[in-house]
Parts: structure tokens; C-alpha cells; sequence
């Protein structure tokens, strides 16, 4: 959970802060990754055959700085989000070109060298797609696991709130022609009753209205965190609390209620089933009464 945290505090610095100050928080941020990204390589190159390749190489890097480019704006369409205007796009993939700069990935491998070679690499990522989805290996989805609980501590919403909204997305028609919905939603165990409730909450509060307070949220976090970290952490904690009392309470009750009402609705159907039987039958024994 620490883990995505950060990573969704730098992003804000990034954004935020001038990556070419001298003291600036963004830049001491981003070259602060970068550093760990070397660590990483030298440190776990000897679990790497050579036929691999290198660990967190410049084509890896590449795909990451594509996910958080071009990727997001595919997903952002399928959800139904408006479209970004051209001008925005266009400054959107320039940020993304200077952070991957910083990043250290060369001009070779940046996608978002512009607009048109980011949607290029965001094609042909996406027809592979189904491909790596299928070749997954198992720390992917402890990744997705934490991922998934960090948002849930984040919220106070519960990790069986944004496992719906996890699979419901996933499962989406427009998501669905990449062929990765069944595929990214395994394993998810989400109990009965909460892909529903997702849907309703997102008809009422569209994807973009979710999507704007989350991302005020932790961009409010990150101040706190800055100015008061003791209130930083007692924040996350009583948010700690919330999410389990959703995900030991209120989602476990709503879970139940709604298999009662599946099984009610299906006692029901069973026995307007068998009144029309029953009045089939008697019409035509009278038609064959009548008849004789």
C-alpha cells in the first residue's frame, strides 16, 4: 500500500513542482526514482537469464511510461470520459516526454516523443495485450492485490468496494474487445452483490466525478503529509478502520441482502411460472372439454 502511495505522491510533485529547480520537491522526487530504478536493475539482474534481457530495461521503461500516457487515455475513453481536446493531449504527452527524460529513458524508446507515435505504440501495446494478460505471472497479481487494498485504505470504501468496481470495469463491453476482462478480473473473489452496487454509484456519480475526487483526495493527503505528517498518519488510520468496518459490516450485509432478494425474486418467478402452467393447462382441458 506504501508503495502505490508514494508513487501517486511523486506523480502529484511531478505535476506540481518544476523538475529542473534546483532544490525543487519534483526534481529531488523524480531523480530519487530514478536512483531506486538503478538499484533495482543492479540488484536483481542475477535472477535475469541472459536470454531475458536486462531488468527494468529501456523497453521496459518505455511500457511504463506508456501506461501512464497513453494507456490512461484509452481507458479514459472506454469509460466514458469526455475527450481530451487536441491542445491538451498535445501538452499532456509533452510533460510525459520531459518526465520520461528525467527518467532516463533515451529519445529511442520515449513514446511520447508526440501525439501520433504515442497513439502508434498504444495500438500495437494493446493488440498484444491479451497475449501478456495470458502469460501473467503470479507476483502480477499480488501487485494488483495490493493495488486494489491501497485504494480501498486510501478511500475508507473497502477492498470488496474497489474489487467490484475492479471487475466492473474490466467486464465493461467497451473493455471487453481487448479480450483481457475474464482474464484480469480472475482471481478477484468479489462477493455477490457488489458489481451491482458499483453500477448504480457510477450511474448516479459518472466515472469522471469518481475519478476527480480520488485524485483531490490524494492530492490533498500529499499536502497533509508535507505540512503534518502526525496527522498524515492518524488520517490513514481511522481511514484504515472505516475501510475494514465496510468490508466486515456494511459490504457483508448488503452481500447478504442481496442474495435474499436474488433468491425471493427467484421463488417468486417459479411461482408466477407455475399460475401460468396452471391456466395453460385448464384452458386447454376446457378447449378439449368443449371440443368433446
Amino acid at each position: 500500500m506504501k508503495r502505490y502511495q508514494a508513487t501517486g505522491y511523486a506523480v502529484i510533485d511531478w505535476f506540481t513542482e518544476p523538475l529542473n529547480g534546483e532544490n525543487s520537491r519534483g526534481k529531488k522526487s523524480i531523480y530519487t526514482v530514478r536512483a531506486m530504478h538503478g538499484l533495482a536493475r543492479r540488484n536483481t539482474r542475477k535472477f535475469f537469464k541472459e536470454e531475458e534481457g536486462v531488468p527494468l530495461s529501456q523497453y521496459d521503461m518505455a511500457e511504463v511510461l506508456l501506461g501512464f500516457s497513453g494507456i490512461v487515455l484509452i481507458i479514459q475513453e472506454d469509460l466514458g470520459f469526455d475527450k481530451v481536446p487536441d491542445q491538451d493531449l498535445a501538452d499532456m504527452v509533452f510533460l510525459w516526454r520531459y518526465i520520461g527524460y528525467h527518467l532516463g529513458v533515451t529519445d529511442e524508446f520515449n513514446v511520447c516523443e508526440s501525439v501520433e507515435r504515442m497513439s502508434s505504440c498504444v495500438a500495437d501495446y494493446m493488440l498484444f495485450t491479451p497475449r501478456r494478460f495470458a502469460t501473467l505471472h503470479e507476483c502480477s497479481h499480488e501487485l494488483r492485490r495490493t493495488a486494489v487494498e491501497g485504494f480501498s485504505l486510501q478511500t475508507g470504501l473497502g477492498v470488496q468496494y474497489w474489487k467490484g468496481a475492479y471487475s466492473l470495469i474490466f467486464n465493461r463491453p467497451e473493455v471487453q474487445h481487448y479480450k483481457i476482462g475474464n482474464l484480469e478480473s480472475k482471481g478477484l473473489d468479489v462477493i455477490p452483490g457488489m458489481e451491482e452496487l458499483c453500477q448504480v454509484y457510477f450511474k448516479l456519480f459518472n466515472f469522471e466525478f469518481v475519478s476527480s475526487r480520488t485524485r483531490t483526495n490524494l492530492h490533498l493527503l500529499r499536502q497533509m503529509q508535507l505540512s503534518n505528517p502526525e496527522k498524515h498518519e492518524a488520517l490513514l488510520k481511522v481511514l484504515k478502520r472505516v475501510s475494514t468496518f465496510h468490508d466486515l459490516v456494511v459490504w457483508r450485509l448488503y452481500s447478504g441482502m442481496f442474495r435474499v432478494r436474488k433468491i425471493i425474486s427467484f421463488l417468486v418467478g417459479c411461482l408466477l411460472s407455475v399460475k401460468i402452467l396452471s391456466k395453460l393447462k385448464s384452458s386447454i382441458l376446457i378447449k378439449s372439454i368443449s371440443n368433446f
